[in-house]
């Protein structure tokens, strides 16, 4: 469906890996403390034979801090891209190798924006709507929310909670709304919840995300509804088909058919 807006709420990021997979997408926003390119972790299996040889070769694997190295070096595992941001993060879980890797994909990628947590959002006031670029209507966009981008008391309920930095419950939902303003919400992911740990307090943040993304939704649907003129007054949504069809049929409609039409649209306004 072109106009639907997807939400999917996780654990993993395997949503956003799988959003990279589809190739769908234009622009990819990462609201993470993280850029998760972490090389894989290397399992050795210490079984060796009399000479001290090992006899099974070492095994890496995915973890979830490294499944955008794999999506990256993959070279046509991705859609080339018009954009990618990543937001909020935070300096202390970031090496220049992480930047690095990132900046080499610059072939298949427009425009890369990095936005830190303390440099670029405390010290500087950077907004996420002056960050992301102008989405044409044809193209899609794919937002990637993971919630330990957010200070641990709005979100305790995650893997690796960030106690002194990280985006407050308002800031999160400002970015959102940018994110809705500019249209770049048309799959949003929201990774490393984990109920285990906590759910009452991240669970109602993930509410409140969710009625800021609906807001946003709504805006973008009362745009794409088509207007037509009822005794000379603009309604935004359709006419009912059953209503038009008489209309061409017949040149006109019987006034109970166009009552009940008529008051369709006023009660969904």
């Amino acid at each position: 469906m072109p106009n639907s807006k997807i939400f999917v709420v996780g654990g993993s990021d395997e949503a956003c890996k799988s959003g990279y997979r589809s190739k769908l997408f234009d622009h990819v926003v990462h609201l993470d403390s993280q850029i998760d390119v972490k090389p894989k972790f290397k399992h050795q299996i210490d079984d060796r034979d009399k000479k001290g040889n090992f006899l099974f070769a070492p095994q890496f694997f995915e973890h979830h801090r490294s499944y955008l190295r794999e999506v990256y070096e993959d070279k046509v595992g991705f859609k080339p891209l018009k954009s990618l941001t990543f937001f909020g993060v935070q300096g202390q879980h970031v090496s220049q190798d992480d930047i690095d890797l990132v900046e080499s994909q610059k072939e298949k990628i427009e425009q890369i924006n990095v936005v830190f947590y303390s440099k670029d959002i405390v010290g500087q006031k950077v907004k996420l709507f002056k960050t992301l670029p102008t989405k044409e209507k044809t193209e899609r966009s794919m937002a990637c929310i993971d919630l330990t981008c957010m200070k641990a008391r709005f979100a305790p309920g995650v893997s690796e909670p960030n106690v002194c930095q990280g985006l407050s419950l308002r800031q999160l939902k400002t970015a959102i709304k940018d994110l809705s303003d500019l249209r770049h919400n048309d799959l949003v992911c929201l990774a490393e919840y984990n109920p285990a740990i906590e759910q009452v307090k991240t669970g109602q943040t993930i509410v409140e995300i969710f009625e800021q993304l609906l807001v946003g939704w709504v805006d973008c649907a009362k745009e794409s509804r088509p207007s037509k003129k009822v005794d000379g007054v603009e309604f935004k949504s359709a006419l009912p088909k059953d209503f038009d069809a008489l209309k061409r049929e017949t040149g006109s409609a019987p006034k109970e058919q166009e009552s009940k039409a008529k008051s369709s649209r006023v009660q969904f306004e």
